[in-house]
Order: C-alpha cells, then structure tokens, then sequence
C-alpha cells in the first residue's frame, strides 16, 4: 500500500481547490468526483482562471474541465480558456522547434548540451508539449562549454541579456556564474544556458552535477533521441529548482507529481540516500511532502513516513501554501524573506553559514554596474559589496539574518 493524499495544511477556496484537482493529466475516481461537487457551487471563474494562468496550469485547468463537465463552465470562459490553450499550445510548437534547432547547432560544434524543463519536460512526463506552460529554453552545458555556447548562439541571432561592458562580461563568465539568459532578435524565444542547477551565492546548496553527468539517459522526443536526467536526478533537481523559487508556482510541484506518477519504479533508496550525502534531504523532503499532500502523488510507505517525521518540512510547506494560496504570487518579503527561506530549508549548518558570509562578501552584477571598476581593481568589489548592501537594506535585517 502506498500513502494516501491528505488535505493541504491551509484553508481552500473552492476555486484553489478545483484547480488542485485540474492539476495532473489523469483526473478519476475520488478527485474526478470531487470535480464535480465543486462545480455544483458558485464559483469565481475570473479567480480561477487568474489563479491557474499564474500557476502555468491553464493548460490542464481546460482539458480537466473539458473533458469533465465543459456543461457546468459558462461558455465565455470556456472560450477563453481555449484560446488561451491554444496560444500556449502554439508558443509551445515553435519553442520545441527552435529548440532541435539549437540541439543540432551545438552538436555540430563538438557542444554537449542537455534540454532539462520546458518541452522535453513536458513530452516526457505530461505526454504532450502542450500540456506544459513554459516560457524560455533551458540548456545545461559543461563549464568548459558555456563561452563557445554563448558565441553560437550570438553568432545565430540571439542577444545576452547582459548590462556589462566587454570586459565585465569576461569576468562574469569566469565567475562560475550559472545561468546565462539570451533572446532571439526577433524576442519570440528565450534560452536560458546553465553550467549548474544553482549558483553558490544565490543559494545555500550547490549540486555537484559531475555525477549527474555519469548517470545521462537518451530519450525520445520529437523524432530524435537526447540526453537527459535519469528519473530520480531529475526528481532532485526539481526539487531543488522548486525550494529555490520557494515553489511560488503550482506547476512545478504538479511536474513533481507527474514524474512520480510516470516513474513507477523510482529507486527510492538510492534517491534519499544521494539527497543525504548531497545535504538536500529536507529539500526532497519538502518537495515531496507539497506534491503528496496537494497534488496526491503516492509515495512508498516508508519514504512518506520519512517525510512526514520532518517537523520542519510540514512548517516549510504550510508557508509555501498560504504563499501560492493567500499571498497571491508567493514572493512577499523582499530578498530577505527569500534568504530566510532558504536558510530554513537547509539542513546543515555548513551550508547555512558559507551562505551568509556569500550573501554579505560576494560581489554582484547590480555592484559592477553601479561602480564600473578596471579590472586590475577587481578586488576592491569585495570590500565595496558589504557597504553597499548595508547602505541599501541597513544592519538590522543584515543582522537578523545571520542570527536568524
């Protein structure tokens, strides 16, 4: 027997509710009954479709209610919901397109990429492109790689989002920053060139990937076969994606739900053993606690049991609901809010400690761009960075932080 979903830990509009139960591609038995409960009530159909385009569920919230009940939707917002489907779907076709496209260019140039979220996400857990809201494309490429990447890409019509001049642009490739962002000329694609899933200044925990590497499967996906996580490394990096952006966002825990549901023969072992050693158990944890308790997803006894003996992870996840549910976009607080998230979802104290002194010494893009500096005085930004964050937020939340 495997662990049954249980209600979220905060109060439920009808609307949030039949959006959790819209959520997944397989609606029967008690949520599909459920469904159709919800829809005898009144409902505030603008709520919820706000509601479900800010989540990325617009998708599953039209073919759900479609296939379910399309009676009980007033016809105006089914139409809305269809056309918003069918833009979604679209956008989705030429991303996927351009997305091959840029897969051969970088294979032609001896450029190890791999296409992790966007449409290889969505073909291979949601079982159609369409089905996934997303906007750009993400490519992970070796650190090695990223300065050819990034010329290729230049070279075919892309344009770096980047503020610097030349010079500090050289520097923040030889950063170790992880994440480069770039736009076709024609502003209809967005690709996002990542060396790592995170970067240690922007969170406490930084995923060595060189076993991830190792640990590559091919898959199908559009007629071709491409590199990709295997399941419970991509399962772990969601996760770690999702405690990052604090899971301001419902489709990344239904992508968790969906993956579990695809991958029915997960190695849990393995899975929580690999999150201990890389000090992101909680991470998982939480992750996995968001995707049982709102979306159903079922999980061996044992690795729920786990779960739930965390008392913190169910604290994190009542915080991470009355975010998506009760604050509206999930990001109040500012940056420092977001630091104290992270430091609570951190297990160890190793980590929580090299974070705060990174926050406090490690300069910043907004520094090189508000003191443009030569680079043989390149050094100086780490006594500036300290200053400048004090100046602009003060001692006292600088202060709490590192007590906190």
């Amino acid at each position: 027997m495997r662990g049954r979903s249980e209600m979220p830990l905060v109060n439920l509009r009808p609307e949030d509710e039949l959006l959790l139960c819209c959520a997944r591609t397989k609606l029967h038995g008690e949520k599909a009954e459920r469904m159709k409960t919800l829809l005898q009530t009144e409902m505030d159909w603008t709520y919820l479709y706000n509601l479900g385009s800010r989540h990325g569920l617009a998708p599953l919230l039209y073919q759900n209610l479609k296939s379910a009940s399309p009676e009980k939707v007033p016809e105006p917002v089914m139409d809305h919901l269809r056309n918003h489907f069918l833009v979604v779907a679209g956008h989705n076709v030429l991303r996927t397109q351009e997305l091959l496209k840029l897969l051969h260019l970088f294979e032609s140039h001896n450029v190890f990429a791999v296409p992790y979220k966007g449409p290889v996400l969505a073909a291979s857990i949601y079982g159609d492109v369409g089905l996934r809201q997303f906007c750009d494309l993400d490519i992970l490429v070796q650190k090695e790689n990223v300065s050819k990447a990034k010329d290729l890409l230049v070279s075919n019509g892309y344009q770096w989002f980047s503020e610097l001049n030349t010079a500090q642009q050289e520097t923040y490739l030889q950063s170790g920053s992880g994440c480069f962002r770039f736009c076709r000329e024609d502003g209809r694609v967005i690709v996002e060139v990542d060396q790592d899933i995170t970067t240690l200044r922007e969170f406490p925990l930084w995923l060595d990937l060189e076993s991830f590497w190792e640990r590559l499967v091919w898959i199908p996906f559009e007629g071709r076969k491409v590199p990709a996580f295997s399941a419970e490394d991509l399962l772990l990096i969601l996760c770690v994606h999702g405690a990052k952006h604090r899971w301001e966002q419902l489709n990344w825990v239904c992508d968790l739900a969906e993956l579990i549901r695809v991958h029915q023969n997960l190695d849990w072992e393995g899975l929580l053993e690999r999150a201990k050693t890389l000090g992101c158990e909680r991470i998982l944890f939480l992750g996995l606690f968001l995707a049982h308790d709102l979306l159903g997803a079922l999980l061996p006894p044992d690795v729920l049991k786990r779960v739930k003996s965390d008392a913190g992870v169910g604290t994190l996840a009542t915080h991470v609901c009355e975010q998506i549910f009760h604050d509206g976009n999930g990001s109040s607080n500012g940056a420092f809010g977001l630091s104290s998230f992270y430091l609570r979802v951190s297990e160890r104290l190793r980590d929580r400690t090299a974070y705060c002194l990174r926050l406090a010494f490690t300069p910043t893009v907004d520094d090189w761009k508000r003191l443009p500096l030569p680079r043989a005085l390149g050094f100086f930004y780490y006594v500036v960075h300290p200053m400048l964050l004090t100046a602009k937020y003060g001692w006292k939340p600088l202060s709490n932080l590192f007590n906190g």
